[in-house]
């Protein structure tokens, strides 16, 4: 018996226990928001829908391609850590988890969600689990002593409406971890129309265009996947992996599944 399940049968009426599992989330939240706190309705909420525990289809959007990207660049680089902005609900971080027994940071802003991944997460002995701002997240990881020995591998999903922080955690990341191997999740792919991406209006579409500057700045080098879109499975959204070590960057053309450019 769970710590939570205790604390819901001292919180919660007993004719409440049995009836959660049988209502719909809209009218179980709004009488929870009145009671807990936004990261225990995200434990609680682990608990009773199983099945949302696979969120977007699994891993990396349910993309068989993307793992392929990931695993691959795990092999060529051996990156000595694996950094998470937007956990979301722990999806694609438990696969991490499952996939390197290197640490993995991840940060989530929302506290619903934080609760609902760290009841996910609570077995993975490898993930180190912070609820707050990306940008801030960062700052504390690309200074950690462990992690400059080495390069790092980051998988950026936080952007979301009207906060868009990619361009300034390519900033932090470059600045102090120039070996550091990034992956942007939800980004335009050149020739490719059928790959989804975030465009939120003008000057927030996460485009080539976007991190033009920072390109330019660090000579980063951009890798796009090289499977084709209708050979991609799941929620088929685009990515770019960027990379400015030379070092780094002649491990990278060999991976078969993506492609790279030298256009800064």
């Amino acid at each position: 018996m769970t710590a939570l399940t205790e604390v819901m049968k001292r919180v919660l009426p007993p004719k409440w226990l049995g009836a959660l599992k049988r209502v719909l989330p809209p009218r179980w939240l709004d009488k929870f928001k009145r009671i807990f706190s936004p990261k225990w309705l995200g434990r609680i909420r682990f608990h009773l829908q199983p099945k949302g525990q696979e969120s977007w289809g699994g891993p990396f959007n349910g993309q068989t391609g993307r793992i392929q990207i990931f695993k691959a660049i795990l092999h060529e680089c051996h990156p000595i850590a694996v950094v998470e902005t937007g956990t979301y609900q722990g999806t694609t971080t438990h696969f991490l988890a499952q996939s390197t027994s290197k640490p993995i940071y991840t940060v989530e802003a929302y506290g619903e969600n934080y609760g609902f991944a760290s009841e996910r997460l609570r077995g993975c002995k490898n993930v180190f689990l912070e609820q707050g701002d990306s940008r801030s997240f960062l700052r504390k990881c690309v200074s950690k002593p462990n992690l400059q020995n080495g390069p790092v591998l980051f998988y950026l999903d936080a952007h979301w409406e009207h906060d868009l922080p990619l361009a300034e955690e390519i900033e932090i990341i470059f600045s102090a971890l120039p070996e550091s191997i990034v992956m942007v999740d939800d980004f335009q792919v050149p020739d490719e129309k059928d790959y989804g991406y975030d465009d939120w209006g003008p000057g927030k579409a996460l485009t080539s265009e976007y991190i033009a500057a920072s390109c330019q700045q660090f000579g980063l080098l951009r890798f796009f996947p090289s499977i084709p879109a209708h050979e991609e499975t799941g929620a088929k959204r685009g990515c770019v992996v960027l990379a400015g070590s030379r070092k780094i960057v002649s491990k990278q053309e060999p991976v078969r599944v993506i492609n790279w450019t030298l256009e800064f």
